[in-house]
């Protein structure tokens, strides 16, 4: 019995594995059908595109009929799949003409010289690729339309069924006579400016990669290997990250990356943070400048006003002249007036020059009731020599020892016997002071 049921559970199995592996090759003979079918209306509706004019509706309507060899297919399978699904791959609104102007766009004139012919390319690949199921050879018909001057005369008598074969047209007759070790000695040596973007960077590095591959495929007439085209790319990553600031590259070598698109897009994340930060810093620095300290500023304007007054009272031309602000003339200072020195210390000069030639020697001798020999105030005070008490207002003149008629003497008596007052004859020019420009006469 144990037999029995077990080779009856065998048998059941198998049928129900049967029936489900049939189910399974069902549907895919049923998605194998309908791929198929798709496929031909697509590329029935793309050679059709062209042709289709506005003056011409009835074309229109023989569209919306499906061609005879393209089987129909039944509800069942329309049911399957929505057709919406259907419309972004199979009907013609798909590329309408403005989608296709908006994908030549991409792609600028080229006269054979005003840009290099790598990049002319790489516009056309990017072109290509917004638009992967249009014909190719009315792509490359458009594509033509962007030629101008000597780019388009190289290519005037020549069919290229195919976007790569039109574009290495163009690189024969333009592309520069350099081979691909000049472009890897380029990458060697490019690294990122000061002022320049990253992603200015990014495309330099992304530029020379293809001229590498280019140049390659040129020299040794084939297309490159999976693991060449690999190689190159380690190459350019290397040279990538060398050509990056520190703060770039330690975080990138740190991580590890393999892809030179990961490090990419990697860098410009890291450049917007930096970004953020700097101003971040820049503004934080702008809050502290403006909320320095107020003292300072009076302080400085203190400063500003006391300059003021000074060089108002010493007055300097230009060229760094002295002029004096008491005598104004020219080569000191008034600190260093003589003349105003002369006034100060002879301060009642003036009220005790005499009038008549009676009081010349009353008001320069002792008086009677002075008992205790004390000179008059006169003129030139010897009280102010004796005490070393300054005679003006910025000058200090200490004793100094007189020679006399009996010798050096310091007695301030025989100072004044000998030193008579203003009216003597040793004071030749005692009506007016000594003049600033000569040197003071010393007593005899």
């Amino acid at each position: 019995m144990s037999h029995s049921d077990s080779d009856s559970d065998h048998k059941g199995a198998r049928v129900t594995y049967e029936r489900a592996f049939k189910e399974i090759r069902e549907k895919k003979k049923e998605l194998t059908e309908r791929t198929r079918m798709l496929e031909n209306m697509m590329q029935t509706f793309v050679n059709y595109l062209p042709k289709s004019n506005v003056s011409e509706p009835h074309a229109i309507t023989s569209i919306q009929s499906p061609p005879t060899h393209i089987p129909t297919p039944n509800l069942s399978q329309q049911s399957a799949t929505p057709a919406t699904n259907m419309s972004g791959f199979s009907y013609p609104s798909t590329y309408p003409k403005s989608y296709l102007r908006d994908a030549l766009e991409l792609v600028p004139k080229y006269d054979g010289h005003n840009i290099p012919v790598w990049q002319f390319a790489r516009a056309c690949k990017r072109a290509k690729e917004t638009v992967p199921l249009v014909d190719k050879t009315m792509f490359v018909r458009m594509l033509r339309n962007k030629l101008t001057h000597h780019a388009y005369l190289a290519v005037e008598d020549e069919i290229h069924p195919t976007v790569e074969k039109f574009l290495d047209c163009l690189k024969r007759s333009f592309g520069p006579g350099k081979s691909s070790n000049y472009y890897r000695g380029q990458l060697c040596m490019t690294f990122k400016k000061p002022n320049e973007h990253v992603l200015d960077y990014i495309g330099r590095i992304k530029d020379l990669k293809t001229a590498i591959i280019e140049g390659d495929q040129t020299s040794f007439g084939r297309p490159l290997s999976e693991i060449e085209i690999s190689s190159i790319e380690s190459f350019a990553l290397e040279a990538f990250l060398e050509g990056l600031p520190r703060d770039y590259r330690t975080e990138l070598r740190a991580e590890g990356y393999n892809s030179l698109n990961d490090a990419c897009s990697k860098t410009i994340v890291i450049d917007r943070r930096l970004q953020r930060e700097e101003l971040r810093y820049k503004n934080a620095r702008a809050s502290r400048d403006n909320s320095a300290p107020a003292p300072q500023i009076q302080i400085l304007q203190r400063d500003s006003t006391a300059m003021q007054s000074d060089s108002s009272n010493n007055p300097v031309a230009s060229g760094n002249q002295k002029i004096c602000g008491f005598c104004k003339k020219i080569g000191h200072l008034i600190h260093e007036c003589r003349e105003r020195q002369y006034y100060n210390n002879n301060s009642s000069y003036n009220n005790n020059k005499p009038t008549n030639g009676n009081n010349n020697n009353s008001n320069n001798n002792y008086t009677s009731n002075n008992s205790n020999n004390v000179p008059v105030n006169s003129g030139n005070s010897t009280v102010a020599s004796a005490n070393g008490t300054p005679r003006g207002q910025w000058n200090v003149r200490p004793i100094n020892a007189m020679e006399t008629s009996q010798g050096i003497s310091m007695s301030y008596k025989e100072t004044m016997v000998e030193y008579q007052p203003s009216n003597s004859s040793q004071y030749p020019f005692a009506d007016r002071p000594p003049s600033c420009s000569t040197q003071e006469h010393s007593p005899t």
